[in-house]
């Protein structure tokens, strides 16, 4: 296997890991989102909360879910020279 070929074969996993975790937190964000629709009103939450926890989701999904996909793009990229 040459160094080419090794990078190529590094970016597509990156890829493949990165859009598992990406997923993931999608599904999990839709799980959330469902289930704060279905319960009711009494057991609102505070502004402050959905605030800090759309802060802690939002840098979740940069680092586990786009730095792979930059990373797989580097390796991408990396491969063509």
């Amino acid at each position: 296997m040459t160094a080419e070929e090794h990078n190529k074969t590094l970016a597509t996993l990156w890829f493949i890991y990165g859009a598992m975790h990406g997923l993931t937190l999608l599904g999990l964000l839709l799980l959330i989102l469902i289930v704060k629709l279905s319960v009711s009103d009494a057991l609102s939450v505070s502004g402050f909360w959905i605030a800090i926890s759309t802060i802690i989701f939002v840098v979740l999904m940069m680092i586990v879910g786009l730095l792979p996909l930059v990373i797989g793009v580097g390796f991408r990229k990396r491969a063509r020279c």
